[in-house]
């Protein structure tokens, strides 16, 4: 476990559309008072992130996917002699400070996360970057008409967890998880950044379930279908081709960690 020094910096947010939203004053980016980085298993499940309590918790994820979570971007690119930043896994958790959340909403908690897992980054991978703005094609996740089949929040977790999480290749559980969690997960599956259109700003229950490959049954046997028909038969959503200017964060250099 490594203790980082109490840092507080204001940050911004990078936004698929390519703008930048200055973050409100009030808040600022202290470190987690407590971080255990440990190395992941590539092919090891469960795979995600979510928040127990006030306790960041990311299990076999890759420094791309914390960088997509922390900065909220949709594409991030490194260049070859990095593969590893896409390609290695990680098992992180990070503590704050006990009661630095207290009070606050479920909105402003998950905002505040979201800066210091930036500064998790920094002081731990030692990423450069730069950003570019390009017009690429993408995908506008929709609700289809009769509204979407996501199951309102019961809460988080027996264990206080609220995120999203994949038990196998293609198999998503979503617990007490916001869009924005689902919305990553299209990214990286359809390799194209995927913009939230949906309005729906609660939080839910649910599960996806699709194959990459298929979906057309096979000698008398079930194979689930591709992440796009899997939404909308699922969940009642759609992605819809699309094409806009986007903000892509161009990784420069990076350092793997020393595991603690």
């Amino acid at each position: 476990m490594s203790r980082l020094a109490p840092t507080f910096i204001l940050a911004l947010t990078v936004v698929a559309s390519g703008d930048l939203d200055a973050v409100p004053q009030e808040l600022t980016k202290p470190a987690f008072e407590v971080v255990s980085v440990k190395p992941g298993d590539r092919d090891g499940f469960p795979r995600g992130m979510e928040t127990r309590g006030d306790t960041f918790v990311a299990m076999n994820v890759s420094v791309r996917d914390l960088f997509r979570f922390a900065y909220d971007v949709r594409k991030v690119e490194a260049p070859a002699d990095l593969a590893w930043f896409g390609a290695d896994r990680f098992t992180i958790v990070a503590k704050p400070t006990p009661g630095l959340f207290a009070g606050a909403s479920d909105d402003a908690r998950l905002a505040q996360i979201r800066l210091m897992v930036q500064l998790l980054l920094d002081d731990r991978f030692k990423l450069a970057v730069h950003r570019e703005s390009r017009l690429l094609p993408m995908f506008e996740l929709v609700v289809m008409q009769g509204g979407s089949r996501l199951q309102t929040s019961k809460g988080p977790s027996g264990n206080g967890g609220s995120g999203l999480f994949a038990t196998s290749i293609g198999d998503f559980t979503g617990t007490d998880a916001t869009l924005a969690s689902l919305v990553h997960v299209l990214s990286e599956e359809t390799g194209q950044p995927v913009i939230d259109k949906t309005g729906l700003t609660g939080r839910y229950d649910f599960r996806l379930t699709y194959s990459p490959a298929t979906s057309i049954p096979i000698h008398g046997e079930y194979h689930p279908p591709s992440v796009f028909g899997a939404l909308q038969e699922q969940l009642s959503l759609r992605l819809d081709a699309a094409r806009g200017r986007v903000d892509v964060v161009v990784i420069d250099s990076a350092e793997r960690p020393t595991p603690d």
